[in-house]
């Protein structure tokens, strides 16, 4: 089987849809043994190719629909697109494909194509009300168990210690990197070791000096499940990476930095009690700082974040790819 994924990453885009896009290669490869290929589409080539899959990257002034053309036949073609960043032909380009005989499958988002796609699987227990014209809401898949969460991220009984994890993002587009390091080593308890990810399109950070807690920089994570594995309590915005830290059951502040974007998903997390909910980022720094102090607290957001994130994150995206197998064998 001969597998094309197709993915936006990006300074004012980040890491999301690249993370995710691994994930699926992995799977798939475990799975169903395919041949995978994987066009990235972005602002910097430092993607290289793996036993996993072959790629080949390129900036946003090259048209997408024009490399994809160029390749070979594809039983099953993905997309993880920034939509901002996709051209006026996308339409063409998906009638295309679909001409040529390929399942085509979106990846959180993507919905205003419904008509030219065969399945949109969108890793979010939450959607927007969808009022769009002649749509099957059959083909649209979502739910707790649509996560696509690299298998490394491995859930453990939560024990206390002084190891806080900080992602600002891949891109740090809201600068917290000029924010958080002060307030936390005024916040955070003494000798706390505060383990800083600097993603690839992110500034280094300044050099602070740190009076109270001991800082560790890291550099261009894609990876986070090693420092995950470590930590015992994480601050971070909303976002891939913090449901890894779900997951792995690590008690986390979260906040969004976009405005009420996140809101209904948010309240809903906070309901649920599987994190402390940061109505901004200052306000993130002073719940760690409390959940820091109250271990019972910490102890019982683990269990839940645990027991809410308990299914094998690739079930449901397998099953739902042998249903679409079937269709193209019946054809």
């Amino acid at each position: 089987m001969n597998i094309l994924i197709v993915c936006h990453l990006g300074k004012s885009i980040g890491l999301g849809h690249f993370s995710r896009s691994k994930t699926i290669c992995k799977l798939l490869k475990k799975r169903f043994n395919a041949n995978i290929y994987m066009l990235i589409q972005g602002d910097i080539n430092f993607v290289k190719s793996n036993k996993i899959f072959k790629s080949y990257s390129f900036g946003f002034n090259v048209d997408l629909s024009s490399e994809v053309e160029k390749l070979k036949n594809f039983d099953i073609v993905f997309f993880d697109l920034h939509e901002k960043s996709i051209n006026k032909n996308f339409k063409l380009f998906l009638k295309f494909l679909k001409g040529k005989g390929s399942k085509l499958v979106a990846i959180d988002g993507l919905i205003n194509y419904h008509l030219y796609l065969d399945l949109i699987f969108i890793p979010s227990f939450y959607i927007k009300p969808i009022n769009l014209p002649n749509l099957n809401k059959r083909k649209i898949i979502y739910g707790w168990d649509c996560y696509l969460i690299d298998d490394s991220i491995i859930p453990k009984k939560w024990e206390f210690g002084n190891s806080v994890l900080a992602l600002s993002g891949g891109s740090d587009n809201f600068n917290l990197s000029l924010v958080w390091p002060p307030l936390l080593n005024n916040k955070l308890p003494i000798n706390t070791t505060l383990n800083w990810v600097t993603g690839p399109f992110a500034r280094k950070i300044k050099k602070i000096s740190f009076s109270k807690i001991n800082f560790k920089k890291h550099y261009s994570k894609d990876s986070l499940s090693k420092i995950i594995s470590i930590s015992n309590f994480a601050i971070t915005v909303y976002g891939v990476a913090f449901f890894e830290l779900l997951k792995a059951g690590v008690p986390t502040v979260v906040f969004s930095p976009y405005g009420r974007k996140d809101s209904k998903e948010l309240k809903i997390i906070k309901k649920l009690n599987i994190a402390l909910v940061a109505s901004n980022k200052i306000d993130a720094v002073k719940k760690l700082a409390y959940l820091m102090k109250n271990r019972d607290l910490a102890k019982k957001i683990s269990k839940k974040a645990i027991s809410k994130m308990n299914f094998k994150s690739e079930s449901r995206l397998v099953y739902q790819i042998k249903k679409l197998l079937k269709k193209k064998d019946k054809i």
